[in-house]
C-alpha cells in the first residue's frame, strides 16, 4: 500500500505540472497573438506616418516641376536664356523649393542650363540626350531617381509648355528637371519628422525585417529608376518599446513557469530519496543564507555529503573575505571621487556617502558623517529627491535632474537604479551623483551674454548704419560736393562693415570651438579654385597699384585636394584680404605645387612683413602680429583732428583659419615673414586621386 500511496502522489503532482504546461501554453499563444496584431498596427500606423511625410516632404520639387513648365517666360527661355531670368527665377528656386539641381534642355536634348544650391557640389545628370526624350515618350510629367557620383537624386520632370497649354497638349518646347539629393542631411531631416532612423540601402540588398520582439519596426521603401529598376531603398528604422515589452513579460512568464517547475522536481525527489532529504536541506539553507555555519555537523560526516558541505564551507569563507576585500577597495575608489556619491538601499535608507558628497552639500563636511534622505529633501525641495528616486527604483530608470540651486552652488545631479542585471528586475538600491558645476556654470553664462550680446545687440544696429551710410554716399553726398563729408561717411561704411565682420569672427570661433560646424569633404579642383579668386581680386588689387599672379608648378593634369571647397575658399580669402590690406606696393602670388600623396598652396607678399618677435603670436586667438593695432594709418594720410578708424580685424582671423584647415585635415603654417620683405603663408591638404574626380564630386 505505501508503495501504491506514493505511485498516486507522483502521478498527481505529474498531473498538475502538466495541466500548469498546457495552460501556460495556450496563455503564451493567446498573447503571442494578441502581441503580433498590436505589432501590426504599429506597423501599419508607422506606415501611414512615414508615407505622409515623405509625400509631404517631396510636394515644393514636384510643385517647382509642374508650375515652371506652363509658362511663356520658360518657353522664351529654352529658345535664348539670358542670365537675368535663371537668376531671378531659376537660381532662387533652389532654395524656395528646397531642391538641389536644377536643368533645363532642349527638345534634341541640348542642355540649355544647369544651377545648384550652394550646399552640394554640381551633379551631373546621367542621362544621354535619347535618354532625355525617351524620360516623356508615355508621359509629360516623370517621377523616377537616378545614382549620380554625388549619391542617389530624386528626378522630377516635365516637359515646356505655353502659359494657355497648363495640360500640355501642345508639342513641348524643352525638357525641364529638378533633382534633390537624398544626403544624410535629407536622410536627417526625414527620419526627424517621420521619428524614425533613415538609412539609404543599395537596390541590390535585400530588406531585413526584424523579429517582432526586438520592438522594430521597418520600413521599406524601393527607389527606381526611368525604367522602373530598383536603384536604391530608403529604410526607416523606428523603435516601439511597449511591443517589446509585452513579448518580454510573455519571455518573462515562461521563464516564471520554469521556475515553477524547479520545486516541484525538487519536492517529487525529495519523495522519492527521503534518506537525502536532511543534508540536502543544511546545504540548501547555506547557499540562502551563505552561511557556513550551518554545515558545521555536517561537515564531520564522512559521507559525500560531508565532503561537499567542507568544500561549501571553505568557499564560503573564502569569498566572504574577498567581498570584504573588494568592499573596502570600492569604499576607497569612491571616497576619492571629485564627484558626490550617495547609494540607498530599496527601501531609499541611505548606505554610502562618499566625502566629496559632504563637501559638495554641506558647509562643515565632518558634522555630515550621518546623512538622512529627509535631510537632503530641506535642502534641495523643489527637485523632489525622495519621489526622484522611486520613481527610479520603481519604472528601472535613469533620471538627471538638470541644475540644481544649492545656497551659492549650482549642482548637475543624476539619480540611477542599481539592478542585479543591467536594466532588469530586481532593483537593490539606487545612486545618487552631484557634480559642482557653480564654475562651469558661470563661465558659460558669461560666455553666452557676450555672444547674445555681439549677435543681437550689436550686429542690427550696425547693419543699418552701414545700410544709411550707403544711401547718403549715394543719394546725399552727390548733391552736397563736400570732400571731407564724402570721406567721413566712407570712413562710418568701412568701420560698420569691419565690425560687422568681427561681430561673425566672434561666432565663427564660437561654432568652431563648440564643434558646431560640420565639413563635407569633397575632391576640390585647384586650378580652378585660385583662378575664381584671381578674378574675383584683380580689380581691388589692380586699384592699389598691385599685381596679382597665380603660378602652377604641375601642369600635367587636374590637381585636385580633398577639402571642403566653401571652407578652404574662405582661409585663401582671409589670407588675400590681409595681403592686400598690408601690401602697398609690388605684388601678390599664389604658387599651387601638387605632390604624390598631398598638394600645397603658398601666397606670398611685397608687403610689411611681420618681426620675428611676433611670429609666435599668429593663429592665436584675439592676437595680431603688429606690435600696435591701432598704429595702421598710412603717415600723413590723416588730416589734423580726423578720427578715421585704423585697427583691422580682432585677430581672429588666421584662428579661425588654423581650425579650419584641422577641421578639413589639412595645415595652415607661416613659411616666412621678413619687415619690409614681404610674407609667405602655405597651406597644406591631402590629395585626391584626379581620375577619380567628377564634376559635383
Amino acid at each position: 500500500m505505501k508503495i501504491k500511496t506514493q505511485y498516486r502522489v507522483i502521478l498527481l503532482m505529474l498531473a498538475l505540472l502538466a495541466a500548469a504546461a498546457i495552460g501556460l501554453f495556450v496563455l503564451s499563444q493567446s498573447e503571442k497573438r494578441h502581441t503580433e496584431t498590436l505589432y501590426q498596427d504599429v506597423v501599419d500606423e508607422r506606415q501611414r506616418l512615414f508615407s505622409a511625410v515623405y509625400r509631404l516632404d517631396g510636394e515644393p520639387q514636384a510643385n517647382l516641376a509642374t508650375d515652371y513648365t506652363y509658362w511663356d517666360d520658360m518657353v522664351a527661355f529654352v529658345k535664348k536664356p539670358t542670365k537675368k531670368f535663371a537668376q531671378d527665377n531659376l537660381d532662387t528656386a533652389l532654395s524656395t523649393y528646397q531642391v538641389d539641381a536644377i536643368w533645363v534642355f532642349r527638345t534634341d536634348g541640348t542642355k540649355v542650363y544647369q544651377n545648384n544650391g550652394s550646399n552640394v557640389s554640381a551633379i551631373d545628370l546621367p542621362l544621354s540626350k535619347a535618354e532625355i526624350a525617351q524620360v516623356f515618350t508615355k508621359q509629360r510629367l516623370a517621377h523616377f531617381f537616378v545614382r549620380t557620383s554625388s549619391g542617389i537624386v530624386e528626378i522630377r520632370a516635365a516637359t515646356i509648355h505655353p502659359s494657355n497649354d497648363p495640360n500640355r497638349q501642345t508639342v513641348p518646347q524643352g525638357y525641364f528637371f529638378v533633382g534633390r539629393l537624398y544626403n544624410a542631411e535629407f536622410r536627417q531631416r526625414l527620419g526627424n519628422d517621420s521619428k524614425s532612423n533613415v538609412n539609404l540601402l543599395s537596390g541590390n540588398d535585400n530588406p531585413t525585417m526584424p523579429d517582432p520582439s526586438t520592438g522594430q519596426v521597418v520600413i521599406d521603401k524601393t527607389l527606381g529608376d526611368m525604367n522602373g529598376q530598383t536603384i536604391a531603398r530608403l529604410q526607416a528604422t523606428a523603435d516601439a518599446p511597449s511591443i517589446r515589452e509585452l513579448y518580454t513579460q510573455n519571455s518573462q512568464r515562461v521563464k516564471n513557469f520554469v521556475i515553477i517547475v524547479i520545486p516541484v522536481l525538487l519536492a517529487l525527489l525529495w519523495f522519492l530519496t527521503r534518506y537525502v532529504t536532511n543534508p540536502l536541506n543544511k546545504i540548501s539553507r547555506t547557499l540562502a543564507t551563505k552561511d557556513p555555519n550551518n554545515l558545521e555537523e555536517l561537515g564531520t560526516s564522512t559521507s559525500e555529503f560531508g565532503q561537499i558541505a567542507l568544500l561549501l564551507s571553505q568557499y564560503f569563507r573564502q569569498n566572504r573575505q574577498q567581498l570584504e576585500e573588494a568592499h573596502t577597495r570600492l569604499r576607497a575608489s569612491i571616497n576619492a571621487f571629485n564627484i558626490g556619491f550617495i547609494m540607498t538601499d530599496a527601501n531609499l535608507n541611505i548606505t554610502m556617502v562618499n566625502d566629496a558628497a559632504r563637501r559638495i552639500l554641506f558647509a562643515d563636511p565632518k558634522r555630515a558623517k550621518e546623512v538622512k534622505l529627509a535631510e537632503l529633501e530641506r535642502l534641495m525641495p523643489k527637485i523632489k529627491l525622495e519621489q526622484t528616486i522611486s520613481n527610479a527604483i520603481n519604472t528601472i530608470t535613469s533620471h538627471s535632474l538638470g541644475e540644481v540651486p544649492l545656497l551659492e552652488k549650482f549642482l548637475r545631479i543624476y539619480v540611477a537604479p542599481v539592478t542585479e542585471s543591467p536594466g532588469q528586475a530586481p532593483v537593490i538600491g539606487s545612486i545618487i551623483l552631484f557634480e559642482d558645476i557653480t564654475l562651469e556654470r558661470s563661465l558659460k553664462r558669461a560666455r553666452d551674454e557676450f555672444f547674445s550680446i555681439a549677435s543681437h545687440e550689436l550686429r542690427t544696429p550696425l547693419t543699418v548704419i552701414m545700410g544709411n551710410a550707403a544711401m547718403i554716399a549715394e543719394h546725399v553726398i552727390p548733391k552736397v560736393k563736400n570732400p571731407e563729408l564724402a570721406g567721413m561717411t566712407k570712413d562710418i561704411y568701412d568701420s560698420s562693415r569691419r565690425l560687422i565682420q568681427m561681430v561673425n569672427d566672434f561666432l565663427d570661433t564660437s561654432r568652431l570651438e563648440q564643434n558646431r560646424i560640420k565639413f563635407e569633404l569633397t575632391a576640390v579642383d585647384l586650378p580652378e579654385l585660385l583662378q575664381g579668386l584671381v578674378k574675383e581680386y584683380q580689380h581691388t588689387v589692380g586699384q592699389q597699384g598691385l599685381e596679382l599672379k597665380l603660378e602652377i608648378l604641375d601642369g600635367r593634369g587636374k590637381i585636385v585636394a580633398r577639402a571642403d571647397q566653401i571652407k578652404l575658399r574662405q582661409v585663401l580669402i582671409n589670407l588675400l584680404s590681409n595681403a592686400v590690406t598690408f601690401t602697398h606696393s609690388g605684388s601678390i602670388t599664389m604658387r599651387l605645387e601638387s605632390h604624390p600623396d598631398y598638394v600645397r598652396i603658398f601666397v606670398t607678399d611685397t608687403g610689411e612683413g611681420i618681426p620675428p618677435e611676433r611670429h609666435n603670436l599668429l593663429f592665436k586667438k584675439f592676437q595680431q602680429a603688429e606690435e600696435n593695432i591701432l598704429s595702421r594709418a598710412t603717415p600723413g594720410s590723416l588730416k589734423p583732428g580726423s578720427a578715421r578708424d585704423t585697427t583691422h580685424g580682432t585677430g581672429l582671423g588666421l584662428y579661425i583659419s588654423k581650425m579650419l584647415m584641422e577641421g578639413m585635415g589639412g595645415l595652415i603654417r607661416l613659411e616666412s615673414s621678413e619687415p619690409g620683405k614681404g610674407t609667405t603663408f602655405s597651406l597644406t591638404l591631402p590629395a585626391a586621386k584626379p581620375s577619380k574626380l567628377k564634376k559635383g564630386e
